[in-house]
């Protein structure tokens, strides 16, 4: 007689390759919890290999297509309070400015420059010091530097610099000095919308002036000063002061006879670049003037950039010592963050040249990177880095858009250091490790630029056809798997069935 007894079940293990123990563990029907431990599984699997392909279709297209991070713009200017010259008190009289005159002859004799120890308006010492300067000034002329509103509000230029000023006149009023042999008076002139600035000069030195018109003003910056607000109850408002020499609308403007001519002997002074500071945020107009000075000569002779090395390639080289390469020729290539025209160029016309055109471009390059770790240990490394160059090309064609991939030849001047507002977030999303407060161009004075045609656009639709396809095909594929172990599964249960209805009818048998 048969036994059918079930003898004890034998656990099988949780994964297996074994046919027949993957058969007997379907019989005993524990294969159905497994099953969906195998399809999340696979389904995990499916989903991972799709993020992947997605990564990798992303950056590919981001490698194939250039990208700049958002270039730092600079800190906006706090709007000014609209000042008054009403109310404003005396200059100091003619004894008090007597009683400094020898200590003013020593600060001449050293060079050196009135601490600023007065708050509204320049005390004895400070007026007295500005009218032998420019006493000096008028028998030797300095050149002066260009400076605009940001230079003077941000606190950027030198106190007692040599400087050249331009704004429309707002308002003028006489300014006594008790005492004296000459008249002055003060000038209130705006610099650009809602930024003011305060001129004192004498009035045999100031042309041809009229409220609302502009007013080209060459002297020396004093620092900060404060006038009464011009709205009731408003306080005091600070603003730049300067004493100048002459003050004239700029068309009228004989006094103020510019220093940068071009004459058939003229060479770049052997001192050109001896001061600049690639750390100070204002471009010093001489070496700047001077520069487009020897470009204009280089126009002169067509094969003057012939063999100029890329300023992309040795951006690493130029940033480590940039002193060394001042005045050099170099060839610059990037994509056009923003453009606009130079207001000093076309107000000063150096060397009689009308307009420059400032870029500030962009662009990727491949080289090596000077690294610093936390130890001070430097490395260098080579990899892709992103530079912003900056160019002042001297050109009448229209401004290149933005996104515009262009070249230019030229000369390198400085780095030139824009104040950036620190923002965490924002350095930690452009993966940007701040060590000041500031960002650098490469800045070059250039004949001209030439565009180039757009770098390649890749059409990727194909790739993101096949990840497309492939998720479809896996998917497909997992319902095909789980049909089929669900048949498997029946036909299993179908046998073990048969086999029990067997087992049955051949107990009857016996038990009859």
């Amino acid at each position: 007689m048969f036994d059918f007894n079930s003898r004890k079940s034998r656990k099988t293990p949780l994964f297996t390759l074994d046919r027949v123990e993957l058969e007997r563990a379907k019989g005993q029907g524990r294969m159905k919890g497994r099953r969906a431990l195998h399809l999340i599984i696979m389904l995990a699997v499916a989903v991972g290999c799709g993020y992947g392909l997605w990564s990798f279709v992303e950056n590919l297209k981001k490698s194939a297509t250039p990208y700049a991070n958002q270039l730092h713009a600079e800190l906006a200017l706090k709007p000014m309070a609209r000042p008054t010259l009403d109310g404003v008190g005396v200059l100091p009289d003619a004894a008090a400015l007597a009683e400094q005159a020898e200590g003013v002859k020593e600060q001449l004799a050293k060079r050196s420059v009135p601490l600023q120890v007065w708050i509204d308006q320049p005390d004895a010492s400070a007026f007295a010091w500005a009218q032998a300067v420019l006493a000096e000034d008028l028998r030797s002329p300095p050149v002066p530097q260009r400076l605009v509103a940001r230079d003077l509000v941000t606190g950027h230029a030198r106190i007692g610099a040599p400087a050249v000023v331009s704004g429309i006149l707002e308002d003028a009023q006489t300014a006594t000095v008790a005492g004296g042999d000459r008249e002055w008076q003060r000038l209130l002139i705006e610099l650009e919308p809602q930024q003011h600035a305060e001129i004192l000069v004498p009035v045999d030195a100031s042309t041809d002036l009229a409220i609302g018109q502009e007013v080209q003003v060459l002297g020396r910056y004093l620092g900060a000063a404060h006038l009464p607000g011009a709205a009731a109850g408003q306080s005091a408002v600070e603003l730049p002061l300067f004493i100048a020499r002459a003050a004239a609308r700029p068309k009228a403007e004989a006094a103020v006879e510019s220093a940068y001519r071009m004459t058939q002997d003229w060479r770049l002074p052997d001192d050109t670049y001896q001061d600049v500071d690639d750390n100070l945020l204002v471009i010093e107009t001489r070496p700047y003037y001077n520069t487009i000075g020897t470009v204009l000569r280089d126009l002169a002779d067509g094969n003057a950039y012939a063999n100029a090395p890329s300023a992309n390639a040795k951006g690493s080289d130029i940033h480590g010592d940039p002193k060394a390469f001042r005045g050099q020729p170099f060839a610059i290539k990037g994509h056009v963050f923003h453009a606009w025209e130079d207001e000093g160029v076309a107000k000063d016309h150096p060397f009689g040249v009308p307009r420059v055109v400032r870029a500030i471009l962009w662009n990727e390059d491949y080289g090596p990177y000077e690294q610093i770790g936390q130890n001070g240990k430097k490395t260098v490394l080579n990899k892709l880095v992103l530079r912003a160059f900056e160019i002042a090309a001297i050109s009448d064609k229209p401004l290149p858009q933005p996104g515009e991939v262009i070249t230019a030849s030229g000369r390198f001047l400085r780095m030139r250091a824009i104040e950036v507002e620190s923002n965490f977030k924002r350095d930690l999303a452009n993966d940007v490790m701040r060590q000041s407060d500031r960002a650098y161009t490469f800045l070059f004075v250039t004949a001209g630029w030439q565009g180039l045609p757009p770098p390649a656009e890749y059409d990727l639709k194909w790739l993101n056809f096949m990840v497309f396809t492939i998720a479809i095909g896996m998917a497909v594929l997992l319902i095909t798997i789980a049909r089929k172990e669900s048949r498997r599964e029946a036909t299993v249960q179908e046998s073990v069935r048969k086999m029990r209805e067997a087992r049955k009818g051949l107990k009857g048998k016996g038990g009859g």
